[in-house]
């Protein structure tokens, strides 16, 4: 039998698709199989797992540093963090250099050192550092050099809503800080992004905003509405709402509702000296002095050994006060006499004795003047 041309071609063409099959399907199974589900120890081996083993010395110092950390030893965590760099080869460790910037940060007297670790974090980063640009910020801010934290969020790049909220709080603090408050109102108003408002700390300041621009029902309203909302807020100091809160009704008038927002406030913290100098600055207006006087001495004793300079300004106060209320017991006393001018009128009461005494003797006898 004789074969086409056609024939032999299409033989041919499956004999060469047969072979490339063979050759090539060996090695896409061995593929296939490393993705499948594999059970035990050579599972979790196959899969990358690490232990005590695997686990690197700069990985381990690193998750030292993060138990340290959290647990508020700053300068444990500074430790092994600073370890979990030198060890890194070629020290590249950006994920502990940002870290060691907020340890630093946390430190409070250490902000050189923090920007330093965190600039490192932000060079070392593939993607763009946005949080250790956010802390280097806020650095700047705390040590009131504000054309630094503008500069540092013109190198922000990538912007979420996390981000957003972050630079509108840094610009809402430095306008407070320079004291424009409608400003930071509208600042603070953005960083708090949409409503169910759960950042405390701004919210709290959002109100203190309306307060300081003496905006004082608004304000009371916003401070009832962070009282009242019904969720959890995390780091919320009543006292302090309190505190604001009778300002805000002392400010419209009203003295009674002040003072028993004062006193709700003490309940939450009777250590808070503001709470008691409100009191007695405000029974003292109204001629309430014995209980202003008890509020003045809370207030001084809380306060002692600080360098407030009302602590002088309240023992006047005090002083005046208790005068008024035993004026004889306080009054100013004459000074007593020195220990010179004591002996000097002992002689001279001994000298007017002595003639007092020649004066009533006898004269001598016979001289009687009959």
């Amino acid at each position: 039998m004789v074969l086409s041309k056609t024939r032999i071609l299409s033989a041919l063409a499956a004999w060469l698709a047969m072979q490339t099959f063979c050759l090539i399907m060996p090695g896409y199974f061995a593929v296939q199989q490393s993705f499948l589900p594999l059970s035990g120890s050579i599972a979790w081996a196959k899969l990358g797992r690490k232990g005590k083993y695997t686990e690197s010395e700069p990985e381990r110092l690193y998750h030292e540093g993060e138990r340290r950390l959290k647990n508020d030893d700053l300068d444990g965590a500074i430790d092994a963090f600073l370890q979990a760099t030198y060890f890194a080869r070629n020290g590249y460790y950006p994920e502990a250099y940002y870290w060691l910037g907020i340890a630093y940060m946390g430190k409070g007297n250490q902000d050189n050192k923090a920007i330093e670790a965190l600039e490192k974090a932000v060079a070392q980063a593939v993607e763009e550092d946005t949080e250790a640009l956010i802390a280097i910020a806020e650095i700047h801010l705390r040590n009131d050099r504000y054309e630094m934290v503008d500069k540092t969020i013109d190198r922000i790049h990538k912007y979420d809503d996390k981000t957003r909220q972050s630079v509108q709080y840094l610009y809402g603090q430095v306008a407070d800080r320079k004291g424009q408050y409608q400003s930071a109102e509208v600042h603070y108003e953005g960083a708090l992004g949409s409503k169910p408002w759960t950042w405390t700390k701004v919210w709290v300041m959002y109100a203190e905003a309306k307060m300081k621009q003496k905006k004082w029902k608004d304000a009371y309203l916003e401070l009832r509405d962070i009282d009242t909302c019904g969720y959890p807020l995390k780091n919320l100091k009543m006292d302090r709402i309190y505190l604001d809160m009778g300002v805000c009704k002392l400010a419209i008038g009203d003295h009674q509702g002040a003072l028993d927002h004062w006193n709700r406030g003490l309940d939450y913290n009777p250590k808070n000296a503001e709470l008691w100098l409100q009191r007695g600055m405000l029974l003292e207006s109204e001629q309430h002095l014995s209980a202003a006087l008890k509020n003045y001495k809370e207030f001084a004793r809380l306060i002692e050994g600080t360098a407030d300079p009302r602590l002088q300004q309240i023992k006047d106060r005090i002083t005046k006060i208790e005068h008024q209320l035993s004026p004889n017991e306080t009054a100013p006393q004459i000074a007593a006499p020195s220990p010179y001018m004591r002996q000097e009128m002992q002689t001279r009461m001994n000298q007017e004795e002595s003639v007092r005494q020649q004066q009533r003797q006898p004269g001598p006898s016979g001289e009687s003047g009959f």
